[in-house]
This record gives C-alpha cells, sequence and structure tokens, in this order.
C-alpha cells in the first residue's frame, strides 16, 4: 500500500511539472509573438554613404588651389600672355622669342658689357652710393633745366626713373675707373690747336675765356679713348660665353 501511494504522488508531481512546463511555454511564446509583429520588415530602396571627414577636407583643399590659382593667374597674366587678339592669346614666349632674335645680340653685348664693368669696379675697390647718384641725377637736372624738362627727356627715350639710375650708376663707374687708370695731361699746346681748328664755334671770343672749358672737353675724349682700348683689351682676356644662338 506504501508502495502505491509513492507512485500516485509521483505521477501527479509529473502531471503538475509538465502542465507547469506547458504553460510557461505557452507564456513565453505569447510575450515573444507581439515583439516580432513590432519589428519593422520594410527594406530601404537605397541608402547614402556618409561622407569622411578626410574626403571633405581633401575636396574643400581643392577648391581653394583652384580659386587660388584662378586670382594668382589674373594677377600675373601678362607673365604668361603677352596679348589677346580676339582672345587668341600671344604668348610672353612668342614676344621674347620675336625680340631675341631682332634685338637679342645687342642687348646681350651690352649686358655683358656691363657686368663686366661692374666686375671690374669692384676689383678696384670703386663703389657708388646713394648720394653719389642723387648728386649726378641733380647736375643732369640743372644741365637740362629744370626737373621737366628731364621727365620729358625720359618720356622721350622711354626711360624711367630706375633706368636713369642704372645709366648714372654706369656713368659714374666709369668715369671713376678711367680716373684710376688713366693719367691724361692736356698741354697749353693741345688746347691752341683745338680753338684754332674750331673758330666758328668760338667767334668773338678770347682764348683765355674758353681755356678751361676747351681742356675739359679734351680730357673727357682722352679719357674715352683710352678706357675704350682697355675695355676692349680687358673683354679679350675675359671667359664670356653666349647661348641665344
Amino acid at each position: 500500500m506504501a508502495t502505491k501511494k509513492t507512485n500516485t504522488r509521483t505521477a501527479s508531481s509529473k502531471k503538475t511539472t509538465s502542465t507547469r512546463s506547458r504553460s510557461r511555454s505557452q507564456a513565453k511564446t505569447t510575450s515573444v509573438a507581439p515583439q516580432t509583429a513590432a519589428t519593422p520588415t520594410t527594406t530601404p530602396v537605397f541608402s547614402v554613404p556618409k561622407l569622411s571627414t578626410n574626403f571633405l577636407l581633401g575636396f574643400a583643399i581643392i577648391v581653394l588651389s583652384g580659386i587660388a590659382l584662378f586670382l594668382v593667374a589674373q594677377r600675373y597674366r601678362g607673365l604668361l600672355i603677352a596679348g589677346t587678339v580676339n582672345k587668341t592669346p600671344i604668348t610672353r614666349w612668342e614676344l621674347n622669342k620675336v625680340l631675341t632674335n631682332r634685338y637679342g645680340d645687342a642687348v646681350l653685348e651690352e649686358l655683358v658689357n656691363n657686368e663686366l664693368l661692374t666686375q671690374e669696379a669692384a676689383k678696384q675697390g670703386i663703389t657708388i652710393t646713394d648720394e653719389d647718384l642723387a648728386n649726378e641725377r641733380q647736375s643732369l637736372v640743372d644741365s637740362l633745366g629744370g626737373e621737366e624738362n628731364l621727365a620729358s627727356a625720359l618720356t622721350q627715350y622711354g626711360l624711367s626713373e630706375a633706368d636713369l639710375s642704372d645709366q648714372l650708376r654706369l656713368k659714374l663707374t666709369q668715369d671713376r675707373l678711367s680716373d684710376k687708370l688713366f693719367d691724361v695731361n692736356i698741354t697749353d699746346e693741345q688746347i691752341a690747336e683745338y680753338f684754332e681748328a674750331n673758330q666758328a664755334m668760338y667767334e668773338g671770343v678770347e682764348l683765355d675765356q674758353v681755356r678751361e672749358e676747351i681742356k675739359q672737353g679734351l680730357t673727357q675724349q682722352q679719357l674715352q679713348q683710352e678706357f675704350y682700348a682697355w675695355f676692349d683689351q680687358l673683354k679679350s682676356e675675359s671667359q664670356i660665353e653666349t647661348y641665344i644662338n
């Protein structure tokens, strides 16, 4: 009798456990179902890629660089374009080619001479200061009769103040080199001979009135002759190479 009672309890326990298990399973199923139904199942038609910070930064740099290049090109286009004809450009290279073919040899020769003169002046310890240039310019203004006449002369010959300054520097350099390298003495006989040979220039004027003027003129003439002879010799002994031909 004891054994039967135990089996009955066991069966009852299994039945109760099975019933509880089914209840839990139903409850679990019931609680999950609403969550599944609430989840959206719609698939998007397309997706927009997210741009990275590096991409945006690179794009901004490209845009800014393009703007900067455009502004530089507008400001300095004269360095590349000499002009346009009905929007067809004439390049600076084309202009330089024509100028070089027509005037290149003469201009290069002048530049070579100026550089050689500057180098030799440096060897001789000769320097031209801003004060020297100012004094020489003032002498030129006085000889021409004023600033307006100087300005007119510069316009006539197509020269700027910078061009004038360069020319005055070269003149002073040549004069000081000549004074240092050459000793020129003009005699009274040379002065008298010059006066007699140019009577038309000195009609009604005594020799003593123009003696000093004639002496200065003859001195400059002699200095130039000796300078050019010396410079030709210097040039022949210098290493000069040109490449425009």
